[in-house]
């Protein structure tokens, strides 16, 4: 096996691993706390979004590692993860606290990135769509769809590849393709079996009784 460099296609494969994951359990994170609003009957403004935050904190701490470390630990096509230590010594899985740092980074640079790259053209979609006299909800839906599209091609295989190169507290992500294996060269051809000529008999001339007399 040899350490070698993602391209695109494989960066995306990665991100998408972590990215439809993460948009199933923030739905259902959503979709828990609008029960608990209902529920106890929360009207406060403020208490519903306390009991939001909350309940999207403990989606992120609780569930999203695990996430991570399914991203990590997956068998990709023709490519792994491998998680390795300070002395270049392979690990077996990572902890809590070291799957949380790797969630962090991802969290921490989708947003700079996302911020860098998406922000200009949804303001310039505002921009056209609020000239042309578009409506606030038809402009809200195309830049959600946009965002959500651009965040998935664009921002996330940016942010595997940096997450690959990033040397965290006590480890590291390394990228491992399985080698080529090349054809073994037979050492001992096989032997043609060529048709050997029988050994000729001397025959030898019977002696006639007459001329022995």
């Amino acid at each position: 096996m040899q350490e070698l460099a993602l391209n695109y296609r494989e960066r995306l494969a990665v991100g998408w691993v972590f990215w439809w994951r993460i948009s199933i359990i923030g739905a259902g994170v959503y979709f828990m706390a609008q029960n608990i609003v209902r529920v106890l009957n929360l009207t406060n403004p403020a208490v519903v979004s306390t009991v939001f935050t909350l309940t999207m904190l403990t989606g992120l701490l609780a569930l999203l590692p695990h996430v991570v470390g399914e991203m990590i630990t997956k068998q990709y096509s023709g490519f792994r993860l491998r998680i390795m230590g300070k002395q270049t010594d392979r690990l077996e899985r990572l902890d809590y606290m070291d799957k949380l740092a790797v969630q962090g980074l991802i969290f921490w640079r989708g947003f700079i990135n996302g911020l860098v790259t998406l922000t200009p053209i949804i303001l310039v979609w505002l921009f056209v769509g609020y000239g042309f006299g578009i409506s606030l909800t038809a402009i809200r839906i195309v830049a959600g769809l946009f965002a959500y599209a651009a965040a998935i091609v664009v921002v996330q295989p940016l942010v595997v590849k940096e997450i690959i190169r990033m040397t965290y507290r006590g480890f590291r992500l390394a990228v491992e393709r399985a080698s080529v294996k090349e054809p073994v060269a037979e050492t001992n051809p096989p032997v043609r079996l060529e048709s050997v000529p029988r050994k000729r008999v001397l025959e030898v001339p019977k002696v006639r009784q007459a001329e022995l007399l």
